[in-house]
């Protein structure tokens, strides 16, 4: 390395002792190019020391003392401030442009424990709350969903059922849900048409029902709420809810505290449900063998009305007249 131009040509006087010798010489101190060059008074070279190697022992009475020499014996005392300052100067630009490999590995291991934190922080709560919701036997999302249900019922009014009702409604959940059995209830609700539970059941809103002509409409809602809760995401949104602790406290107990289940109720019937691709829907249509268009048209939905109609080889009808009849006023009882 080559010495910092400000000292090129500073020299001093200096006592260097040799090793294996207690008696010290008086020496010129100057810089070479990448030494500490040491010459008696007449100018004649005695030593030089590499800048790279020059350590700093410790102040005298005289001034600094510094060595080149592992053992430390061979030493250089130095009063002149000014060359004092330059050689600190030059062994601190030298020693930060060594490699530091213990400063280096404590930069890794903080800088690991800085991402676990992180990681602790930000992504295991998000991985805790997932996997809760996955791991969700079904008999605890019945229970939950019963409690969501009657949460709701709270603010809509009990649910509406009668025998004739019940009996439609379970040929329409047969139809609907052939492989795995959910259930279709009916509540008052406001404003929105369907909505759908923690465990996939789906809830009718009994006052629109009354206006759908058909069964294919009402059987278009239980299709789309199916698709918007692919991949349990109604229950993904309860243990999104939750915090950490309360996400683990289910795991170790079960329990989810009333408030939350509260909170979902309201979600449920209030939040505006999720856009449905049309053509996912198209396809559900086709392999429940129900044409699509009644849907449609009641919803105004133009992506799904311009799809072309599935064949269709089961004709017969979803419900009877009398069995649809019994739905649509199932609320009036």
């Amino acid at each position: 390395m080559n010495p910092i131009k400000d000292f090129d040509r500073l020299e001093a006087m200096g006592l260097w002792r040799e090793v294996g010798t207690r008696q010290r010489k008086e020496v010129v101190v100057s810089f070479g190019k990448s030494t500490l060059v040491l010459t008696d008074i007449n100018n004649n070279p005695l030593t030089h020391w590499s800048l790279a190697s020059i350590n700093h022992l410790g102040q005298s009475d005289r001034g600094s003392i510094f060595s080149a020499d592992p053992t430390g014996e061979e030493t250089l005392e130095i009063e002149d401030p000014t060359m004092i300052a330059a050689i600190s100067k030059i062994r601190s630009t030298i020693d930060a442009a060594r490699p530091h490999p213990g400063r280096l590995r404590a930069i890794f291991r903080w800088g690991s424990i800085l991402i676990f934190a992180l990681l602790v922080i930000f992504w295991a709560p998000s991985v805790v709350k997932n996997y809760a919701a996955h791991v969700v036997p079904a008999a605890k999302a019945q229970e939950i969903s019963e409690a969501v249900l009657v949460s709701m019922e709270r603010i809509t009014g009990k649910r509406c059922t009668t025998i004739e009702a019940a009996e439609a409604l379970n040929r329409l959940e047969v139809r609907l849900f052939p492989e795995q059995p959910k259930d279709i209830h009916v509540l008052q609700l406001g404003s929105r048409i369907s909505t759908t539970l923690p465990d996939g059941d789906v809830i009718l809103n009994g006052r629109r029902l009354a206006e759908m002509p058909t069964p294919e409409i009402a059987a278009g809602f239980v299709l789309a709420e199916g698709l918007a809760n692919k991949e349990n995401a109604v229950m993904q949104k309860l243990f999104r809810s939750l915090t950490i602790r309360e996400a683990a406290r289910f795991l170790s107990n079960g329990k989810i505290a009333s408030d939350r289940i509260d909170a979902l109720a309201n979600q449920l019937l209030f939040d505006q449900p999720i856009s449905i691709d049309a053509k996912a829907l198209h396809v559900r249509f086709f392999e429940t063998q129900i044409p699509h268009r009644p849907y449609a048209n009641f919803t105004n939905s133009g992506a799904l009305a311009v799809l072309p109609n599935a064949q269709i080889d089961n004709i017969d009808p979803l419900l009877s007249d009398a069995e649809w009849l019994a739905v649509t006023e199932v609320c009036n009882g």
